[in-house]
């Protein structure tokens, strides 16, 4: 059997000619040429068209390393390699074109034009070169190679990001629609698209933070997903300016980074939610009492002191959940209930018309 890396096509055709096509095979078609040395190339007639095949771009066994046999997922009798780095599984098709319409099309494709794979012969299984991880294809082999069910093997309320998000990868990469159904209503929970559910959102899940909008936004470009972009997005404004540029790193070493698009309107809506939050604090601490305000003498002046220093810290601020009630609570304390319910409406009004205007700000 010859090494993949010396086996070289070149077809010459000339129209008219009834002579078959010239294919030669590396060193085996030079030595049937009776040749010590490379042939010398024959003269090319002005109107000879040539036409160069290229080869599928396979690893040899000279350039790349003999994978390891995955541990968990290598079976005997199995009858196809799948091979991720430097790991291999040896599994069954069976589920694998049950569940994804990608290797099912992959598998009954003829290899050379199988997509997203660079495919090789070996022995008696085809093998499939992937670009995934081995931890990425562990996780997707275990919800796909049991039974003939999907089996999401995760606990949303406990997982990690990093687990969720590969769910999410892998079912949008192998076309798994029973996949990608929870792992996108979860990322929709996370990520919501109305205010309500943003305000009661699952805040103290206990894998939660601010880093992992980065990964939602580019999850949410991967799948097109727009829906959880808003959300997102305001969340990536309470980032420091080193965290947004850098990006965050998952437990599996992937580094993720926002593209430089995203990062600018990070920074432009920085800049909009900040006057805004200045003109809300104008509305919101307007000088005048509630209608039926018992002590207009005490809340008037009270109102208008506030507004006055308004600018003093902590001021005005791009983060959704610092609001004036957090930020200035003796306010509410010295006014009276009809004022202080009054401040509060005026919030929630502010609040809703701020996020109407959000994707406007992104820029989405």
């Amino acid at each position: 059997m010859h090494d993949i890396a010396d086996i070289h096509y070149r077809i010459q055709a000339n129209p008219g000619s009834t002579e078959p096509l010239d294919i030669r095979l590396g060193s085996q078609a030079m030595e049937a040429a009776g040749a010590s040395e490379r042939p010398t190339k024959r003269a090319r007639l002005q109107d000879e068209p040539q036409v160069e095949v290229a080869l599928p771009e396979v690893p040899s066994a000279t350039s790349v390393a003999i994978p390891i046999n995955d541990e968990q997922y290598w079976f005997e009798d199995g009858n196809v390699i799948i091979v991720a780095g430097a790991v291999q599984f040896r599994l069954y098709k069976g589920p694998l074109m049950r569940h994804s319409s990608l290797f099912a099309n992959m598998f009954s494709a003829p290899q050379s034009s199988a997509p997203s794979v660079k495919p090789v012969q070996d022995q008696d299984v085809p093998i499939f070169y992937v670009a995934e991880t081995p931890d990425d294809i562990r996780q997707f082999l275990r919800c796909v190679t049991l039974g003939n069910d999907i089996r999401v093997d995760i606990n949303y309320e406990t997982a990690s990001f990093d687990q969720i998000s590969t769910h999410l990868r892998m079912g949008h990469k192998f076309q798994i629609i029973d996949l990608l159904r929870p792992t996108l209503r979860f990322l929709k929970r996370l990520y919501p698209s109305n205010l309500d559910d943003y305000s009661k959102r699952m805040v103290s899940w206990n894998a939660y933070s601010p880093r992992l909008a980065i990964i939602a936004i580019n999850l949410a470009r991967l799948t097109n997903t727009p829906a959880v972009l808003v959300a997102a997005f305001l969340d990536c404004t309470t980032l420091d300016v080193d965290t947004l540029v850098e990006g965050t790193k998952g437990e599996d070493g992937r580094q993720e980074k926002l593209s430089e698009e995203d990062i600018r309107r990070v920074l432009v809506a920085k800049t909009e939610l900040i006057k805004a939050d200045a003109q809300d604090a104008i509305r919101i601490f307007s000088p005048d009492a509630a209608p039926q305000c018992p002590i207009p003498s005490q809340c008037i002046p009270l109102l208008l002191l506030t507004l006055k220093n308004v600018h003093n810290p902590p001021s005005f601020s791009p983060v959704w959940s610092l609001s004036w009630k957090t930020r200035r609570p003796l306010v509410w304390q010295r006014l009276c209930p009809k004022c202080a319910a009054m401040l509060d409406q005026r919030i929630s009004t502010a609040r809703r018309a701020l996020w109407d205007r959000l994707p406007v700000i992104f820029g989405l």
